[in-house]
Parts: structure tokens; sequence; C-alpha cells
């Protein structure tokens, strides 16, 4: 560590500096610390009270105060009593793998450690994907106090630091850490840009948890720009974790621009991925053997004799496994519980919440009041008392609510009810202890919480559900403007509508119809209509029309849909997967970005007027290929079963695919390389390349230096980087008609 990066850190912590030949004097927190600064051929020591030690040192163990917020971490966070290793599978960063090859690993918490103790000379990215209640939060909890005790026995470098992001409005960074350190943590000794000199060192790794909340959901620019931000803050330094759901990590030109367009041409950035495997039958049986229930095996074999297969949510999904051991335990309610679960395929989590909720009312919540043992509250009336609560959390952006407001709550909905003042509080007494929910302390004061996201949304869902039954106008307004609602809530609000009736269901798309037309042409409320109405058509034969509707990303993709005509509609990029089509019409639509990958099924639906930006065909390469030519992209959508009828002016006579040529379809490979890198070592590309490296790095690479689309990355003659954004690129390739002297002409 040199003298200036020594001042530099220092100055990140204090409050004032002065700095004099061989003496520092800083104010931290209220207190003056004077010591010696003694710099030779070695690097930076620093002397207080006869005590030399080195500079690094010194910092974390007098300026950061590592051992405490170890201390810290292992005490007051809890990660799962019960935890069961998974297995997952990796996507290593360009340097290591060049090929781009998930790599099946048996143990994510050795491989999560295996790749943050690597020091690349680069920031280092990790995502950690999985759907959710699949375990994310758990395994960051579990390895962040494994880490912090092995810091501890001076077994381990660095800290693993949880960042929970998921269900609040989006603050900045800043803002979030520190949060994070002092409410969560007790830990009021970093300021911001402390935190980020200490991530730079390599002594801090912070886990950000929940990311899809502000990025896929929200569609938030801003969350993107500030994660962006962050990156390029750190200067090819440091190592970061993102825990999100799959649909997150996007390898695409028009994902991975934004994201480098804040990086500096100087910072080395490399991206890697290790998604979580679903649970497996092993899995599962050693979770129940932990919790010491009586033929884990057996209890596996009732269960999924009830399923369709056994990859099915209720043996596959940590959270919900943990619910059924919930139930097992209690051997006798088991057979009923089961039972619920196998009576409905498709809607399994709303039975799997009415039989957790079921043994709630008829077990537990007994009124005292009287001789009888007498349901404190009915089945129904414990559904809507916790859509009460997951309605309240969404209109104020948040995870958790005070004693304080819970209380009200009960009150009103026992307003509602009549309910006696002894029912009442025995209500007040047993809500903070219902099953779905947990109790918890928050920055001192008493909070409850749902005990997993997917109960909030489930819950939220019937809120809404009812509101449209009900055409309760102020609650379907507050829930509909708020921000872009999740799948699992509009699938239980769609669930409820289709449950009551066909003239209730034909009176809410109707109203949902003229809900679209009366919003602004940018909002959550067209959105949110858009994919409440295609979820509520699906499986539905009758005719259906759907009128200037904006839908969200990945809007097709799995639908089942027919007999349904859109018109004038936007649609945000969707991939067709698992996609069927019957008798479908998409009239004077604009689709931004279409991605097809063969699994679609699409018979007698038709394209009409339609303004197609892009589209792309998923290969079994790595590389997806990019169509913008309109006469290739309605060839490759005929061969895919749907009817083209598109203006004449928008369709080249010539409807013959346009194929790359040689040399831009080896820069194109090439340049995807930096999806998951800033810069790419002269081996790693001509691995990737195989027997046409020779002829790209003789032939292709000196025309793409020579226009300005590459360079040596820093002083190194052995790494390269490309000096053009990504989306320009595609822009060019848009334009080369599969041409490389085309695409070099156009920089």
């Amino acid at each position: 560590m040199t003298e200036h990066t020594f001042t530099r850190i220092v100055n990140s912590f204090a409050d004032h500096l002065e700095l004099s030949p061989g003496k520092l004097e800083m104010e931290l927190r209220d207190e003056i610390v004077e010591v010696d600064v003694l710099s030779d051929s070695d690097g930076v020591r620093v002397r207080k009270d006869d005590e030399v030690m080195p500079a690094t040192r010194w910092i974390y163990k007098h300026l950061a105060k590592l051992d405490v917020l170890a201390r810290r971490i292992s005490k007051l966070i809890v990660p799962p009593k019960y935890f069961v290793v998974p297995s997952g599978k990796l996507l290593d960063n360009v340097d290591e793998d060049p090929l781009g090859r998930e790599e099946h690993v048996n143990d994510v918490s050795k491989s999560i450690r295996t790749i943050l103790d690597r020091r690349f000379g680069a920031t280092s990215v990790l995502y950690l994907t999985s759907e959710a209640g699949e375990g994310k939060t758990s395994i960051i909890e579990h390895f962040a106090v494994q880490q912090a005790e092995a810091y501890l026995r001076n077994q381990a470098k660095w800290l693993l630091l949880p960042v929970p992001l998921g269900g609040r409005p989006f603050l900045r960074f800043d803002d979030v850490v520190i949060a994070a350190l002092v409410n969560r943590l007790r830990f009021p000794f970093w300021y911001y840009g402390g935190f980020l000199e200490l991530v730079r060192l390599g002594v801090i790794v912070p886990a950000f948890d929940g990311f899809e909340e502000m990025i896929v959901e929200r569609g938030s620019d801003e969350a993107r720009s500030a994660f962006k931000n962050l990156v390029g803050e750190l200067h090819s330094e440091g190592s970061l974790l993102v825990a999100a759901r799959r649909s997150f990590f996007d390898l695409s030109f028009s994902s991975q621009a934004r994201l480098w367009k804040s990086v500096t041409p100087d910072d080395n950035v490399l991206l890697q991925r290790l998604s979580l495997n679903r649970w497996d039958k092993k899995v599962f049986i050693a979770y129940a053997e932990k919790r010491s229930l009586a033929a884990p095996a057996k209890l596996y074999a009732d269960v999924s004799t009830l399923l369709p297969d056994r990859d099915h949510p209720v043996l596959t999904r940590a959270v919900l496994v943990r619910r059924l051991i919930d139930v097992a335990e209690k051997s006798q309610d088991l057979p009923e519980f089961l039972a619920r679960i196998g009576q409905n395929q498709t809607n399994y989590f709303h039975e799997f919440v009415e039989g957790i909720v079921r043994r709630e009312a008829d077990h537990k919540w007994l009124d005292r009041s009287g001789g009888d043992k007498a349901n404190l509250l009915s089945l129904n009336q414990h559904h809507e008392l916790l859509s009460m609560i997951a309605f309240e959390m969404w209109l104020y952006s948040v995870e958790v609510l005070g004693m304080d407001v819970i209380t009200l709550i009960v009150e009103l909905f026992a307003e509602q009810h009549g309910l006696t003042p002894d029912a009442t509080r025995q209500v007040q007494e047993r809500i903070k202890d219902h099953s779905l929910l947990r109790a918890q302390k928050q920055s001192g004061r008493d909070v409850v919480t749902f005990d997993h996201d997917d109960f909030r949304t489930f819950y939220l869902g019937q809120a809404l559900g009812n509101a449209l039954t009900n055409n309760d106008m102020t609650a379907i307004t507050q829930i509909l403007d708020a921000k872009a609602l999740s799948v699992p809530v509009i699938s239980e609000a769609a669930r409820i509508v289709s449950d009551s009736g066909v003239t209730v269901f034909r009176e809410v798309v109707a109203h949902l119809q003229k809900v679209v037309k009366g919003a602004q042409q940018v909002s959550y409320v067209r959105e949110n209509c858009g994919m409440l109405m295609l979820t509520l058509f699906q499986n539905s034969d009758d005719l259906q029309v759907m009128d200037s509707v904006s839908f969200a990303q990945e809007a097709l993709a799995g639908k089942q849909l027919c007999n349904l005509t859109f018109e004038g509609s936007f649609f945000a990029p969707t991939r067709l997967t698992g996609t069927r089509l019957r008798n479908c019409t998409f009239n004077k639509c604009q689709f931004e970005r279409l991605i097809i990958d063969g699994a679609a099924d699409v018979q007698d639906s038709i394209l009409k007027d339609c303004v197609i930006h892009s589209l792309a065909i998923a290969s079994e390469r790595e590389e997806v290929r990019n169509l913008f030519n309109p006469a290739e992209i309605q060839t490759q959508l005929t061969d895919c079963g749907f009817q083209c009828d598109s203006p004449p002016h928008d369709v080249m006579d010539a409807a013959e695919p346009v194929k790359n040529d040689q040399d831009l379809d080896l820069t194109l490979r090439y340049v995807n390389m930096y999806l998951r890198a800033t810069s790419l070592s002269m081996q790693s590309v001509s691995v990737r390349l195989g027997e046409k490296s020779g002829y790209f790095f003789n032939r292709v690479l000196p025309r793409l230096k020579q226009k300005g689309l590459v360079g040596d990355f820093g002083t190194s003659a052995l790494r390269l980087r490309l000096m053009v954004p990504l989306d320009a690129i595609e822009k060019a390739q848009r334009k080369s008609a599969g041409s490389f002297n085309q695409f070099v002409s156009l920089f």
C-alpha cells in the first residue's frame, strides 16, 4: 500500500484529517486519533503507543473495526436453523471459461467461497440466481455467518455483508448500505466512502439480495443506473454478489450495454453466474432428517404420488418444503393436508396456503372466552385479515409493519365483522404468532412481516381479486397504480375472478378495459391491467379483444391463448418459450423484441400491420442471432407458425434470410464475449474461436482496430477491450445486411 492510497482510505473514514510528514491526526467520531506514519520499501506502517503494524492491519482493526462487524454478523443475522447445502450450475467468467459452458457444482457454498476468494485485478460480479423461494436469502445469511466466524478464528480474510433490497422503494446505494449496517447490525462506524474502500481492498464483499424487485418487476432504470455506478466506483477492484431471480440475468447486448456505459474504459469487470438447482429427493430427505422427521422417504413418496411430477414446487422449493415438514411434524394433520394439495394441480399454492391457514383456524385460533372450543375466526376471515396486512404493506412499499399499525388493522377488521371486545383482544394477541407471519425487532420497535415474500404476494393477490369482484374502485386504483405487479399477485387475483362465475368474470374484464382506456399512455395501470387480462384469458375459448394495452417483459412466455385479438398494443421484450397461440390476431401492435427458441406452438395466428423492432433466434451455442431486417423477421416468424400481413413498404421483395459472412460472424462471436467482461485476454479469445482464431487475429482483428472498434486494454497488448458501446455494435449489425465490410464502414 502506498502512502497516497493510505491517505485516501483513511480520509474516507475520518471526519477531519491533517497529515504532516510522519504524522497523522484525525477526528474520528468525536475522538482525536494521532499516529505516526512510517513509509519505506516495505510499504506503509502505523505506530501508535509503541506498537507498529502494517497500515492495512491498522485500518481493518482500528478504523473499520472488522472484528466488531464480524461479531455483529454472527450474532444478529439468524440463518435458517436447518440448512441444507443445495447444488447448482456455474457459468464462470470469460477468463476462466471462454466457451461459456455451465458446470455442475455439488456445494454452492464452497463455490461462492472459491469465486469470491479470487483476486483478478478486476471487479468480480457474481450473480446468484434462482426462482423465488428456492433459497437465495438462506444461502447468503448462512454463508455470511460462516464467513464471520471463520474471520474471527483468523481462517478467513474477508466478510460477506448482506444488504437486503427487495420489497422496498429504491434508495441510493449509500442509503441502502448504511441502513443495513446501522439498523440491522448496529454498526455505525463507516461512511459510504469507507465501505467502498473496504470493498476495493477485498476485505468486504457486499451481497445485494432481491435486486429483481427494482430491475425486473419495476423495470427501474434508476436502480440499474445506481448499480452500474457502483461497479464504476470500484475501479477494477473488489467483488460483489448480486442475488436475483433467473430472469434478471440476461446476457444480451441491450442489457449489458446499459451496465457497461458507466464503466470507464480502463476498468476491468468480470461476470459470473451461479444458479441454484431446485431441491431433489436427496436434498428433501436430508432436510427432513435434520428436522428429525420420522420416515422422510415415505413422506416424499406420499406427496409425490399426489403431484404430476417430481419437479413440483411443493417438493423442490425450499420455502414450501419447510412448510410441508411443519405440517408433517403433526402427523394427525398430514393426510387431510396432502389430500388438499392434490385437489388442484394448477392452483397448488392456493391449496397449500389454504391447508396451513385451515390448521391455524381449526386447531390454534380457538375462542378462549367460552366453554366450547369454537373457532375465533373463520377460514375466510383469516384470509381477509392477512389480505388487509398485505394491502397495507403494498401501499407504503414496505415489508414490515409496526405493531401499532397492526393493532389499527385488527381494530378495523373487528369493527367490519362485529367482533366482541374480548374476541378483538384475542386476535390482537395472536396475530403476531400467526403461522404465516413473523414478529421481530427492528430499530428497537416490534414489527410484523410475512414469513416469506411468497405469502405476502399471495395475499396481495387476494386483496386485488376481492377488490375486483366487489368493484371496490378505491382499492383497485391503489393497487394497480402503485408499481408493477408480480406474476404471483396477478395469478392469485385472476384465480379469484375466474372462480366467481361467468357474469363476474365478464364484468371485471369489461371494467379493466375501461380502466386501460382512461389511463395515461405510460403508467403502471395499463401494464398491470394488461397482464391481469392476459392471465384471465388463459385457457379460455371465448372471443376476446384487448385494445391499447401495454405488456411487461416476458408477457407471452408460457401463455396458452386462444381466440384473442390484440389491437394497438405494446409488448416489452418477451420470449415465446412454452407459448401456445391458437387463432390469435395481433393488429397494429408493436413488439420491442421477440425471442424464439423453437419451443413455441403457433397455429392460425396472424401478425397484421405489426412493427417488430428486433427478433432473436436462440441457438444451441451461447450466441443469440439478432435479426432487424423486416423481411428476414417475417420469414422467421412464418417458419414459427405465424401468418404475417405487413405493409408493402416494410417488406423487401426478396424475403431470403440474411446470412452473415464469415468475417462478421467471427466478429459477433468475439463481441459476444464482452457480455461477461469488459476486457478479454488474447488466450481466451483464441480458445473461444478455436481453429478460426488464427484467421481472426490475422485478418479480422486488424480491421477492427483500424476502425477504432477494438483497442489494447491499458498498457497490455495481450488484453483487448471494446472502444465503442455495445448498443452501437447492435445498431451497426442491424444496418450491415450481413456484410463485414458494411459493418465496419459504419464506424
